[in-house]
């Protein structure tokens, strides 16, 4: 009670109402490519390329009628793909080899060749000779027919050409040759990578 007779109320006091947690900002994990280590398997040759997502948005999906429909395909730009590779062998050694898509003429042509090559001919399967065709046929950088001819007229090998050059100089490391190959035929669709399974309802189709 105060001196005046008047009775002194306790004033409530306003409680802090608790702050909201500040929401932090969902950060997408971005994976950093792995830097070059062993010479072993696909490690020797590195793609610098986007790899195919898992699923495509349907903004990104193209009519297949509007795509029979479009312009030539055969007018489509062609495929480019750095590689890397460890051409290295006591010391890892890294260089940038770019190649190209391949048409299914320019397969059946290479086949061809393989087909009727002296080996063939002789009952001997020779799987490198093959990938050899395609790396010749499909790198462009290096120029590999303008390498040819310098290293054939430096060493007097007449009559040199682009596939028996690529074995020859891939000789310290062959399985670097069927892999750059694998990646040629992957950018140029021979491969399951490009064609996605899709479920259909029941009573659909």
């Amino acid at each position: 009670m105060e001196d005046d007779g008047t009775v002194a109320t306790e004033q409530p006091q306003k409680v802090a109402e608790p702050q909201k947690p500040v929401e932090q900002p969902q950060l997408k994990e971005v994976r950093k490519p792995d830097a070059p280590t062993a010479q072993n398997g696909a490690e020797a040759v590195q793609k610098v390329a986007k790899t195919a997502p898992d699923r495509i948005a349907p903004e990104e999906q193209m009519s297949a009628l509007a795509w029979l429909l479009s312009d030539d395909v055969r007018d489509a730009p062609v495929g480019y793909c750095d590689l890397k590779l460890d051409v290295g062998q006591a010391e890892e050694r890294w260089i940038t080899w770019r190649v190209r898509s391949i048409d299914g003429d320019e397969l059946r042509h290479i086949q061809h060749q393989v087909a009727n090559s002296r080996a063939a001919r002789a009952g001997r399967v020779d799987d490198l000779e093959l990938h050899c065709q395609v790396v010749a046929r499909a790198t462009v950088e290096p120029d590999i027919n303008q390498a040819v001819k310098q290293y054939a007229e430096s060493h007097g090998h007449a009559g040199l050409d682009a596939p028996r050059f690529i074995r020859d100089r891939f000789s310290h490391k062959p399985g670097l040759v069927p892999q750059i190959s694998a990646q040629i035929m992957e950018l140029s669709g021979f491969d399951d990578a490009q064609v996605q399974v899709q479920e259909v309802e029941a009573g659909k189709g």
